[in-house]
């Protein structure tokens, strides 16, 4: 099913925001904080937007987990028309997978997704994820091509998917209850451990599962976010996600007490999302960690999963910030897109 809904595209900073309280703030960036916002759509209360990709045109891909397994595709986010179209996977998936999680690109208009069973929004059961190919270049009577890649038994809680830049064939997924990246390979649907390192297990004590949840692939490392320690880490990897001989895990951002969850990375450093914490944030090369939106009495960006800058000339400084829903009695609030202009960070230019 399809539902195409108008969206708003003028970029205006709604008063609220302007009012935020800006925390972690450095001499260089106080009088920018917070960056000026705006929704560029509200979903229904039940709906929980888990992560985001970016096709090469400049649309937005969406994976929903709650309340059903859903790709969602924003069309010319920018522009006076921009729409949301909703691609349910539940005939394919049901009942196999009630949600989905990560979403990497493996090349033009191909995405490989991942997806579980959950006994409760946001509580997986182990052994039930599977992977699917979803194909924008090839459409049929409005969507796109659905491919089931496989059944993956052996993973407790898959989460983050990363691409390999060199190879088309294999992608990373974090097992966020295991503390292991697993390698997929698309193809056969087989999969084997890429990497397991003590820095990416559960914290103990934690309320949920999660250790390792964010991966990314950025110039010859891995990256991923450790949700529960609040830490940020990366190894050097080879071509297919192995650790390069002798590498060892380097600590590259660490705020105990905030819930790190997805990230992404442009030529400025690393920007993420913090989930329950309420907060979008910036971390510079030196280090510096700075909040660009939110606060932990905020709904500006509240319950923010996973966050991608755009790809076109003229969006490519705003970060896509996507959420989960807001369930506290009386104050239900779906997930939603928010978009950040980035534009008057001028971070350093590598990491």
């Amino acid at each position: 099913m399809i539902q195409s809904i108008a969206l708003l595209a003028a970029f205006l900073l709604p008063p609220a925001f302007a009012k935020e309280p800006a925390k972690y703030q450095h001499e260089n960036y106080d009088s920018i904080l917070p960056l000026p916002s705006k929704v560029l759509h509200q979903f229904s209360p039940a709906t929980w937007i888990e992560n985001i990709a970016v096709r090469e045109n400049g649309d937005l891909v969406l994976t929903q987990l709650y309340p059903s397994a859903a790709v969602l595709m924003v069309s010319r986010p920018t522009s006076l028309n921009a729409k949301v179209d909703s691609f349910e996977l539940s005939p394919y998936v049901r009942p196999y997978v009630d949600g989905l999680l990560g979403i990497a690109e493996i090349s033009p208009n191909v995405f490989v997704v991942v997806g579980s069973k959950f006994s409760s929004p946001g509580v997986q059961v182990n052994g039930t994820a599977e992977t699917w190919a979803i194909n924008f270049g090839r459409m049929y009577r409005g969507s796109p091509l659905v491919k089931r890649i496989a059944k993956h038994p052996r993973m407790a809680f898959p989460n983050g998917l990363a691409s390999l830049p060199h190879v088309k064939d294999a992608v990373l997924i974090a097992d966020s209850a295991l503390g292991l990246v697993w390698r997929l390979y698309v193809r056969s649907g087989k999969t084997e451990v890429a990497v397991k390192v003590p820095q990416m297990a559960v914290l103990p004590g934690s309320p949920l599962q999660i250790g390792v949840n964010g991966i990314k692939v950025i110039d010859g490392h891995l990256y991923w976010s450790n949700s529960y320690q609040g830490k940020l880490y990366r190894l050097q990897i080879d071509t297919y996600g192995n650790p390069r001989p002798g590498a060892l895990p380097e600590l590259m951002h660490n705020e105990p007490g905030r819930f790190i969850d997805d990230f992404t990375h442009d030529e400025r450093g690393l920007w993420g999302t913090t989930n329950s914490n309420n907060t979008a944030f910036y971390v510079a090369s030196n280090g510096q960690s700075v909040t660009i939106a939110g606060a932990q009495d905020s709904l500006a960006v509240a319950r923010d999963t996973a966050c991608a800058f755009g790809r076109t000339q003229r969006d490519k400084k705003y970060l896509y910030v996507v959420t989960a829903n807001i369930q506290d009695p009386g104050h239900e609030k779906g997930g939603k897109i928010v978009v950040i202009d980035t534009g008057a960070i001028k971070g350093p230019t590598s990491y």
